[in-house]
């Protein structure tokens, strides 16, 4: 789940509920998603044991706090 959304310029960044605990690493893929609707995309850029912060990739809708998060294979 989504815990911050963070805006700087043109990049949104993001932080998550899991991380290095939950075997979370840097580089990973996460789709943002909301039920079954497509949100976006990040790639992870910083992990800590319970948490991790990303980049926002792409972006298909609004980004906010409490979106669901999905680990990628892309």
């Amino acid at each position: 789940e989504i815990t911050a959304v963070e805006s700087i310029g043109d990049q949104t960044f993001v932080a998550i509920n899991v991380g290095r605990q939950d075997k979370v690493a840097k580089g990973m893929h996460f789709i943002i998603h909301k039920g079954d609707k497509y949100i976006g995309s990040i790639t992870v850029t910083k992990v800590d044991l319970n948490s991790a912060a990303g980049r926002v990739t792409l972006k298909r809708g609004t980004i906010a706090k409490n979106l669901e998060v999905m680990a990628s294979a892309f």
